[in-house]
């Protein structure tokens, strides 16, 4: 049988792993249709039927439960403060904003970073990513590491960040 395994190109590893796949498998089937163990022993139908209604009777239940008042005022809370941040977003103008206060490399979030002059998303996440793999920044200028941050930019940067 190697023999045959070898004609079509497979290494002696390779037919020595088909042959005891093969034999796996065989010895499975006598198992199964033996008399050994009973072929119900292998039908998972009815507990995955019952799992399914489970599931199906959890999530339709969930989906007609009614939201207390509190979970009310929380929804209403979250999304006033989501449309406040998109108007907040397109109202501020994209290139000449710049931050009041400095902002902490070491702490801030990607959207702090971003209204960082000249900091887009990708450079945001470069700085978080940076800033993840070297325990921090030691000093600002550790900044022009990072792809897309050379001493221009740096130099514009550099009165509105902090690593305190």
């Amino acid at each position: 049988m190697k023999k045959l395994f070898q004609k079509f190109g497979f290494t002696s590893q390779e037919t020595t792993i088909i042959i005891t796949l093969i034999i796996t498998f065989a010895i499975g089937l006598v198992i199964k249709y033996s008399g050994w163990k009973r072929p119900e022993y292998f039908n998972y139908t009815e507990p995955d039927k019952q799992f399914e209604e489970v599931s199906k009777l959890t999530f339709d239940s969930l989906k007609k439960q009614k939201l207390s008042e509190i979970q009310l005022e929380k929804s209403d809370e979250i999304k006033k403060t989501a449309d406040s941040l998109l108007v907040i977003k397109e109202s501020l103008p994209k290139k000449d904003f710049k931050p009041d206060k400095k902002i902490n490399i070491n702490k801030a979030l990607e959207a702090d970073l971003m209204l960082l002059p000249g900091v887009g998303e990708i450079t945001a996440e470069r700085i978080i990513e940076f800033r993840e793999k070297n325990n921090g920044f030691k000093s600002t200028e550790e900044l022009m590491k990072i792809k897309g941050i050379g001493e221009k930019k740096f130099e514009k940067l550099r009165e509105y960040i902090t690593i305190e």
